[in-house]
């Protein structure tokens, strides 16, 4: 008897903390219960980024799950998300978050005025330095110069693209931030390299630093904290060392780079409570440098990535991309981007890159500066906001057989003639207030590498008996990439 009334208060008192744990405020966005201390977290699997849209295929276009502790609200159709992003109060971020708190200076992290002030400087001084203009494409064309000799060097045998492309990718943002270069077998570049792409977007150190804070303070080692806090110490130094050079040989009106840009807009900066105020911008500096290299360069070497994981996996797109090289700039010249307008096939195959890869999730998540109504319901201020670019892309109402590689849905085709088509469906930079504001550097990037790569080259798998499957074989994590595989590079004849 004492044994079954015992149980009975257990199940209950269990059920209570279930309940509570996952009650949502007064007029939330319905969605699937979790459980206590986890949330959802445990049912997303191995593969999060397709699970979140299953879950919208049952609750709709604007849903909530708790990630830990925390109401997540997820919008799943661009309508939704751009209603939400165009305006202003959707454009916080929820830097309480701890992996927020580690580097919430600077740009991406950033939070009210100072966020601002820092991104529209940052944005209009790349645009003064060439920002997406020939003299930056310069730039980027020395790495592709620099990357196709490494590969005429390593032709004919197994090699794995991953680090080789980070390497190169991070040596032209270093060119065009910093004013300077190295080899790609310079310990100084590799090292940058593994501070950014190993250590601070490390897919296995995400969830626990974003959502469980708490495993953080239990295992600060085994939960990737301690390493996540070491590498932004060493970014945070290493950028310092380059900030002392620069300030050392800074001349007025002399700019050589963004951080001389930077430093004269501290020195001219008399209002203390400003961002760029003496250590108070030296600081941000710091951050924003942090900012951009991590973001650019995982995103554009993961996109590569993907990139010649499906031209591996449908060879015949890979040559039709030559075909269109070959007639519009031949094999004297690398392609610029002023080839691409004559190039519709090419555009049409990153478009479709971008869109199937969807790197980058639920881009960079914000945050309600106020409460807000949205869809009719009522979300309060500092609500987190998810917007689920990858369901946005693999939407089949809009890319009919979303999870196939078809550069086709982007053209038009008269008389014999092909023509890209863009697809305002395919926004892989986010849209609205906090757009990604490196999107014209990341595309012309993109476009100069890949097509310089594939006007030399061929590039098969390795193990033609055992491929890679391009659909299924992706290691999630804050920013989406292809598991490791190998090819074979060969001279094209």
């Amino acid at each position: 008897m004492f044994l079954e009334i015992g149980s009975l208060i257990f199940a209950t008192l269990l059920f209570l903390w279930i309940y509570l744990s996952q009650k949502r405020p007064a007029n939330f966005p319905p969605g699937p219960m979790g459980i206590p201390i986890f949330g959802y977290l445990p049912f997303l699997g191995a593969t999060p980024h397709k699970k979140l849209g299953e879950i919208g295929t049952k609750w709709g276009p604007i849903f909530s799950l708790y990630y830990g502790s925390y109401p997540i609200v997820v919008l799943n159709t661009l309508p939704m998300i751009k209603d939400a992003l165009r305006r202003d109060t959707f454009s916080g971020r929820p830097n309480h978050l701890l992996a927020m708190k580690l580097s919430r200076d600077g740009i991406t992290f950033n939070d009210g005025p100072a966020g601002y002030e820092q991104r529209r400087f940052t944005l209009k001084t790349l645009r003064d330095l060439g920002f997406g203009k020939q003299s930056m494409e310069k730039l980027v064309e020395e790495e592709v110069h620099e990357l196709v000799d490494y590969f005429g060097k390593n032709t004919n045998k197994p090699i794995e693209l991953k680090h080789i492309f980070g390497l190169f990718v991070i040596n032209a943002l270093w060119s065009i931030l910093v004013g300077d270069k190295f080899s790609v077998n310079d310990v100084r570049i590799q090292e940058l390299y593994r501070m950014c792409i190993e250590g601070f977007i490390d897919p296995e150190v995400a969830g626990s630093l974003w959502f469980l804070p708490w495993l953080a303070k239990l295992m600060p080692s085994s939960s990737g904290y301690n390493s996540v806090v070491e590498v932004v110490a060493e970014l945070k130094d290493l950028f310092r060392g380059v900030v002392e050079e620069h300030k050392a040989t800074f001349v007025p009106n002399v700019f050589r780079d963004f951080v001389d840009v930077y430093l004269a807009k501290i020195r001219e900066t008399e209002d203390t409570e400003s961002s760029f105020y003496g250590e108070v911008g030296e600081n941000n500096l710091l951050h924003v440098l942090i900012d951009l290299f991590t973001a650019g360069s995982d995103t554009l070497n993961s996109s590569l990535n993907f990139a010649l994981l499906y031209l591996c996996s449908h060879p015949e797109a890979m040559t039709r991309i030559q075909t269109e090289i070959d007639a519009t700039c031949g094999r004297s010249r690398l392609p610029t981007t002023s080839d691409r307008k004559e190039m519709p096939y090419t555009e049409a195959v990153i478009s479709e890159v971008l869109r199937l890869s969807s790197i980058v999730v639920g881009a960079i998540l914000h945050s309600t500066t106020e409460e807000v109504t949205l869809a009719g319901y009522t979300l309060p201020a500092g609500c987190i906001v998810m917007p689920n670019l990858y369901a946005v892309h693999h939407d089949p109402q809009v890319f009919p057989d979303p999870d196939s590689f078809k550069p086709e849905r982007f053209l038009a085709t008269s008389s014999g003639t092909s023509t890209f088509v863009k697809n305002e469906n395919v926004v892989p930079f986010s849209v609205g207030k906090r757009v990604c504001l490196a999107e014209v550097m990341a595309q012309t990037e993109f476009f100069l590498f890949l097509a310089g790569l594939l006007q030399r080259f061929n590039f098969k798998f390795a193990d033609p008996s055992n491929p890679p499957d391009f659909r299924n074989d992706v290691k999630p994590g804050l920013v989406l990439c292809p598991k490791p595989f190998w090819v074979i590079v060969e001279e094209r004849l």
